[in-house]
């Protein structure tokens, strides 16, 4: 596969948010102010992206220090993580809780033995270990999750990220997202978390139950799922793309064959809608395998598939979607894999909102623009 830099700069133009019906939360302010590597638009939203290349791989961390140091006597922070073995942060949340914040932890048992759990369990920050099976809550493998909940001065935001605080996860691309003042959603996370908290689903027995809509155009998929892919059904979604001004722009982790009909829709927008369709993956085996064609013939280029160091489990979309033409952001925790889908806790976010794509656009074409072709 040949690399190339990307040139063309793509408008965002207006939204389709009005035309959906979607209402407006008020904004709400942030008490703590943005650093290098985020991006905020003062109102609703806030994006973040790590860089290793240049010395940005602890902006994630930082980040979230900052809104835990804002916390104040009464305000709430609650948080469901994977892996956690640094202690800045960890540090921090003792901190939180001793000047009074309420803080509570869901966290999957592989961090315990941590210089992070030595920190939080010393300071006697609450836990909740999630160890049915091999550590997931609420199914059989693991707590994949990655979100914080944040009422701060009666504030609400929902941060998702795709970060996990370790050593190597500072080498790698990752993400995060904050969602303030759309309580809608928060309540939505919220009602996730407890069962989380409780190792129980609490009637939600149906797949149709893991899904809620926000109030700003969000939504939010939780996992498991027992049949079914979401991540499919947002692709079904997409019924046209107009010729060179068009993009699905996919940035995963992990991308493997127990998803191969998401690929075979990426291929398939590809070849059929003429969208164009661009994907970096972690592994060089996993951009072999996505651009290999299906068994029916359709198939991504070389020249669209590439592989970087990244941790992001992102989606973009600029199309045709559900009839209408916008652009949407996908992100969270949730990878392109069997485990993701049918045996983790894991969250996935919707955010429809012209700001928050500019900036993984613009990330996506930089990461695309470095990343090398098998």
């Amino acid at each position: 596969m040949k690399k190339s830099l990307l040139h063309r700069a793509i408008g965002l133009g207006v939204t389709a948010v009005a035309a959906l019906g979607f209402v407006a939360a008020p904004a709400m302010p942030a008490r703590a102010t943005t650093l290098s590597g985020c991006h905020s638009d003062g109102k609703h939203y806030e994006v973040c992206f790590t860089d290793p290349l240049h010395d940005k791989g602890t902006v994630i961390e930082d980040r979230l220090g900052q809104l835990v140091d804002s916390a104040h006597d009464g305000d709430t922070i609650r948080l469901a993580w994977y892996m956690w073995t640094r202690t800045p942060l960890a540090k921090k949340m003792v901190a939180a809780k001793n000047r009074g914040v309420h803080v509570s932890l869901v966290l999957d048992d592989k961090i315990k033995g941590s210089a992070a759990y030595d920190t939080l369990h010393a300071g006697k920050v609450p836990i909740t270990w999630c160890t049915t099976g091999h550590g997931s809550c609420l199914s059989t493998h693991i707590n994949h999750n990655k979100f914080f909940l944040f009422d701060l001065g009666g504030t609400k935001s929902v941060v998702q990220t795709s970060f996990n605080d370790t050593g190597v996860q500072l080498k790698l691309y990752n993400n995060m997202v904050r969602v303030v003042g759309d309580t809608k959603l928060y309540d939505y996370y919220l009602a996730y978390w407890n069962r989380l908290h409780d190792h129980d689903w609490h009637g939600w027995t149906s797949d149709d139950d893991r899904h809620g809509a926000g109030s700003l155009g969000t939504k939010a998929y939780v996992f498991p799922r027992r049949s079914g892919d979401p991540v499919l059904g947002v692709l079904n979604n997409v019924t046209d793309c107009r010729s060179g001004d068009s993009t699905i722009y996919v940035a995963e982790s992990k991308f493997t064959s127990a998803r191969a009909s998401v690929k075979h829709r990426l291929a398939y927008l590809h070849d059929t809608l003429h969208c164009t369709v661009k994907v970096v993956t972690q592994q060089a085996a996993d951009e072999n395998w996505v651009q290999a064609p299906t068994s029916d013939g359709y198939n991504l280029p070389d020249t669209a598939v590439r592989h970087l160091k990244l941790h992001h489990k992102f989606i973009l979309i600029d199309a045709k979607y559900a009839g209408h033409w916008q652009r949407m952001v996908f992100t969270g925790s949730h990878n392109l894999n069997e485990n993701s889908l049918r045996h983790n806790d894991e969250a996935l976010l919707r955010v429809h909102d012209a700001f928050v794509y500019d900036q993984f656009h613009r990330h996506f074409l930089d990461i695309y623009g470095i990343a090398a072709g098998a």
